[in-house]
């Protein structure tokens, strides 16, 4: 059906969309669309899943087979695998590749999934539970949905510079900075996570070297801070092993609901995992919340892009009941660059 987010994902609309949305990356606006404009690749493009993202499983495809060693002049243009070329002629390059590489382009698309894992956005959900454990005076439970390898999961691990202020782990080995705009957030210190669980259908096991490289495939082959934040949050992951449970998230939820503790303030937490629920599982997750605040308080941190409001915002959802009361906490960038305080 025209227009439907879930099957409309390869049309040269949807790409370039998607264009659109990564314009920090030089290298993905460029192939996006590019990509929009080329029949013979989007007839490749359509081997992804219906539910996946067409645009991060090629780019991803191309990144892997560079990280693991495919010699091509492409390369060129991948920071992260040493090359140094920003500008120029870069699509009949990434054509080329792909139809050198092309079974095992669209075998990695065909089996891999988009499970982005940005441990940056931790900086714009860091101000998120602080504030709602100064609200409620409790120390935090955090069911971290979608979570994939569990970094944000890992929020409390971390050492962040908003803007110059800095606030969090101290000793971490790994300090996220992120710009502020107009008001600064919440600056206090972590709150106390007493209880903490990842649930996601297909949990990131980075204790293989093949996953990990996967992980690394989807940071954008201009972009090598990334990937150095990733290596470093994949070594405090393995150092603190959080739990994560393989699951669906609307049946699993209710069960790790009723496992929190009753002393803590228990958040239901998600980044970016919107556009892979359908209107139906949406109006089937806000029911869910509703229902199991029959017991108790859940404080639902949301951080998804809205093209209502034109943009991505971070959200805070209390349920009490049947009548969440809903309020936007912050504009924010999808990878944590900068965040807007609004609350």
């Amino acid at each position: 059906m025209a227009g439907d987010p879930i099957t409309d994902r390869n049309s040269p609309e949807a790409w370039r969309r998607w264009a659109d949305i990564v314009q920090e990356s030089w290298l993905c606006t460029t192939l996006a669309r590019a990509v929009a404009d080329d029949p013979e690749m989007l007839t490749r493009t359509a081997h992804a899943p219906l539910d996946q993202l067409p645009p991060n499983l090629l780019l991803g495809a191309v990144h892997y087979l560079l990280l693991g060693g495919a010699q091509h002049p492409v390369a060129d243009w991948y920071l992260t695998v040493g090359g140094t070329r920003t500008d120029g002629d870069l699509y009949p390059a990434f054509r080329d590749f792909v139809a050198e590489h092309e079974a095992e382009v669209i075998e990695l698309m065909r089996t891999r999934l988009v499970q982005t894992n940005e441990v940056r956005r931790s900086a714009f959900l860091y101000p998120a539970y602080v504030t709602v454990a100064a609200e409620t005076g409790l120390p935090l439970a955090v069911i971290d949905a979608g979570t994939s390898a569990g970094f944000n999961l890992l929020f409390d691990r971390y050492a962040y510079s908003y803007s110059g202020a800095t606030v969090g782990d101290p000793d971490s080995g790994l300090e996220l900075t992120i710009d502020t705009r107009g008001t600064k957030p919440p600056m206090t210190p972590a709150p106390e996570v007493t209880w903490r669980v990842g649930l996601d259908q297909n949990p990131i096991d980075v204790t293989d070297p093949d996953v990990a490289r996967w992980m690394e495939a989807l940071v954008w082959g201009d972009q090598p801070e990334r990937l150095r934040r990733l290596d470093a949050a994949i070594g405090v992951v393995l150092e603190v092993q959080p739990r994560v449970v393989a699951g669906d998230l609307l049946a699993t939820l209710p069960e790790l609901i009723a496992e929190a503790p009753s002393d803590t303030a228990l958040c239901v937490t998600h980044s970016f995992v919107a556009p892979y629920l359908s209107a139906e599982e949406h109006r089937d997750l806000d029911r869910l919340l509703i229902d199991a605040s029959a017991t108790r308080p859940l404080y639902r941190i949301g951080a998804e892009g809205d093209r209502l409001r034109d943009g991505t915002f971070l959200d805070l959802t209390v349920y009490e009941g049947t009548d969440p009361a809903h309020r936007q906490l912050a504009a924010i960038h999808h990878h944590g660059e900068w965040i807007e305080w609004t609350a």
